[in-house]
This record gives C-alpha cells, sequence and structure tokens, in this order.
C-alpha cells in the first residue's frame, strides 16, 4: 500500500512538471516565428535553428538513455530541464544567429537528456505495481501536454504583444518551479532502486548489445520505431510549415493562435481513444488512410476552396496523431523495464533522424514547387509508407493470434 501511495504520488508530481515545463515552452509558440523574425533573422535562418535543434537530439539521445538506465533518471530530469534557462537566455538577450543557434542546440540537448527519463522511471513503476495503470497514464500525460500548450500558446499571445521578448522571464519561473518541485517531491522508488551509481562501461557496452537485441527479436518495437521515423515527413512538415499554409490561404496572422489551440484540441480528443482493442482500431485506421489517400488528397491539390482544404489539413492531423499515440502506447507496452530509457532514447533518435532527412527533403521541394505541393508530396510519404508498415503490423498480429 505504501509504494502505491509513494507511486501515485511521484504520477501527481509527474503531471505537475507536465503543466509547468509544457508552459514554459509553449508560450512563445504561436508567436515565434513573428519573434524570431523581428531578431533579424531570415526564415532560411530560422529552418537552420531548428536543425540544431535535431541534431543535438540525434547526437545526445542514445547515449543519455543508456546512462539514464544506470544514473538516476531524476539527477539527468534536472541536469536536462536547466540547460532551458540558458536557452531562454539566448533569445532574451542576444539577436545574434550563432549565438540563438547555440541555444537552440542546448534546447536539442535538454530534450535528449530528458526522454526517457521521469516518464521510463515511472512506467517501469506501473509496471511493477499496477500495469492496468500503464495506458490511462500514457494517455492522461498527453492530454495535460495537450491542455498546457493550448493554455501557454494563447496567454503567450497576449504576453508577446504587452512584453515583447522578455515574457521568456515567465518561461524561466516556469522552469524553476518544476526543477524545485521535482527535486523536492519525486521519490525514487523500487524500479529504481537497482540503479549503479558507478558507470561500468562494460555494463553500458552489454546495455547496448541487449538493447539492439531486444529490437532484433520484438516484430512489434522494430515496426514502431520504423513507423516513427516515417511518420516525420509528416510532422516535420505539419510543424514547419503550417503557418506557411494558412499564409497561402489569405488567413490573417493574427488568427494563427486559434489554429494552434485546435490542432491542440484534436490531440486531447485522440488521446482520450480507449486502446484495449489495438487490432479494432488499427483496422478502422486502415479504413480512414485508404480513403484520405484516394480522396482527400487529388482535393487539396486541386480544388482552391480555403474551407475544404483546412478541413482536410486537420483530418490528416487527427491521423497522424493518432498514429502516434498508438506508437507510444504499443511501445510502452513491448519494451523491458531493464532497457526502457535507453531505448525509448533509440526510438527518438530514430525519429531525429527521420526529422532531419524530412526538413533537408523539405528545403529542396521548397527551391521548385509551393508551399501546398510540398505538403502534400511530404504527407504522401508518410501515408503511403506508415499504411504498408501498418500492414505488417496486422500481418504480425494476425500469425501471433493464430498460433
Amino acid at each position: 500500500m505504501k509504494m502505491n501511495n509513494s507511486l501515485n504520488d511521484n504520477i501527481l508530481v509527474y503531471y505537475f512538471s507536465i503543466v509547468l515545463l509544457t508552459l514554459s515552452l509553449s508560450l512563445p509558440h504561436a508567436v515565434l516565428t513573428v519573434l524570431l523574425l523581428d531578431k533579424g533573422l531570415t526564415l532560411s535562418q530560422i529552418l537552420m535553428i531548428q536543425t540544431s535543434f535535431s541534431i543535438a537530439i540525434l547526437i545526445f539521445e542514445y547515449p543519455s538513455g543508456i546512462l539514464a538506465d544506470f544514473l538516476s533518471r531524476k539527477a539527468i530530469f534536472l541536469i536536462g530541464k536547466s540547460l532551458l534557462i540558458l536557452t531562454f537566455l539566448s533569445i532574451i538577450y542576444f539577436n545574434n544567429f550563432w549565438i540563438i543557434f547555440i541555444g537552440w542546440f542546448l534546447y536539442g540537448v535538454s530534450t535528449a537528456l530528458t526522454d526517457g527519463s521521469l516518464d521510463a522511471e515511472l512506467i517501469n513503476d506501473i509496471k511493477i505495481n499496477d500495469q492496468d495503470k500503464l495506458n490511462k497514464f500514457v494517455s492522461r500525460s498527453h492530454q495535460l501536454t495537450f491542455i498546457s500548450l493550448i493554455v501557454g500558446s494563447s496567454l503567450g499571445s497576449i504576453l508577446y504583444s504587452k512584453m515583447d521578448v522578455y515574457f521568456y522571464f515567465i518561461s524561466i519561473f516556469f522552469v524553476v518551479m518544476t526543477l524545485l518541485f521535482v527535486q523536492l517531491f519525486f521519490k525514487n522508488l523500487g524500479a529504481s532502486s537497482q540503479i549503479q551509481h558507478k558507470i561500468d562501461f562494460k555494463l553500458i557496452k552489454n546495455q547496448i548489445i541487449h538493447g539492439f537485441q531486444e529490437i532484433n527479436n520484438s516484430i512489434y518495437i522494430k515496426l514502431i520505431i520504423i513507423l516513427t521515423i516515417l511518420s516525420q515527413f509528416f510532422f516535420q512538415t505539419h510543424f514547419q510549415l503550417w503557418q506557411a499554409f494558412l499564409l497561402n490561404r489569405s488567413i490573417n496572422p493574427e488568427h494563427f493562435f486559434i489554429f494552434y489551440i485546435i490542432f491542440q484540441l484534436i490531440g486531447m480528443f485522440v488521446y482520450n481513444i480507449s486502446l484495449d482493442n489495438i487490432k479494432l482500431k488499427i483496422s478502422k485506421l486502415l479504413i480512414i488512410t485508404i480513403s484520405l489517400v484516394a480522396t482527400t488528397l487529388p482535393i487539396l491539390i486541386v480544388f482552391g476552396n480555403t474551407f475544404l482544404s483546412i478541413l482536410i489539413y486537420m483530418i490528416f492531423v487527427s491521423l497522424f496523431t493518432f498514429i502516434g499515440y498508438l506508437c507510444t502506447y504499443i511501445f510502452s507496452k513491448q519494451v523491458s523495464k531493464e532497457r526502457i530509457s535507453s531505448l525509448t532514447s533509440f526510438k527518438a533518435t530514430c525519429a531525429r533522424i527521420g526529422a532531419i532527412l524530412s526538413l533537408l527533403f523539405g528545403s529542396l521541394l521548397l527551391r521548385f514547387f509551393g508551399v501546398e505541393y510540398v505538403i502534400i508530396i511530404n504527407f504522401i510519404i508518410s501515408i503511403v509508407s506508415s499504411l504498408i508498415v501498418i500492414f505488417v503490423f496486422l500481418k504480425v498480429n494476425s500469425s501471433k493470434n493464430r498460433h
């Protein structure tokens, strides 16, 4: 009973940290492009800054995950989130491209260090104490993220008009509050009691070897990692070009925050879907995907109706948000508790490879095509390739059930 109470307390601390950190990061979301342009950066430089974030994650994600399986995940979380303060200060006080580039690189390092830290700790503890709570934990974590994104981006739009770039001091305050709260109230429980506090490179080598063996022996983990990579051709295109898409459709930039809120509401709805019957959900997903590919993409390209184009765009956002939710849930169920941090980090590293490839590919396409055609090309790549992977998953799942 005491262990369950401590686990529940840790979950609440984690939820609270999600809210504060998401608020700190989302304050500039609806105005970030405008903010960076006001600092004198060009669109090309902004894309380079975003690439530095992905490169940092690519370099540090997997090593940090391996260390998190041996060292205190709480300590790694605290160190990683502290780096956010340096990122925010670089934006507040400097207009120089290279300083902001380094600041964004540190943001990537922060993200790399903290992926697979407290969340992995809690997933392990939940698996040990109450497996049935896992779906609820994954779902609620993302719901809180989406709610905080809505509040943060809306608040940020207002604060930026009043405080200019200095609204980042509020972000710093939220980060400091998170660090203090986690340090004081997040307790190491059973799953973390076996952590080695002395780094043994032989153990690290074995962890890497066993991690790849686990991937090789699990068709589910392999498929989820592949699907995560392929989905980046949608997500990165969406993250980087949704504002350009709306500008192309003559939408007033002052209304962008409304669309940002809609995106988060879609996420909240999707992450409220029960995944108790995964096969049924995937079968329905395939039907929806095939229908979208067959009917909506040509409409989006050919017709100029703004309402219809935006509606179809929202459907794609819903579809790939569900795919992301499905990947997170299945991966959490399949990965072993001994290597959850390193494999979570490896999956995120693979996602960053997909992100960098999609960003470079999108940049190349923009030299020859308009924004909407670049969006369509990348969406088609994501949909068709993801559809193939999901069919493989269904086949494997069906074969397993027969045996």
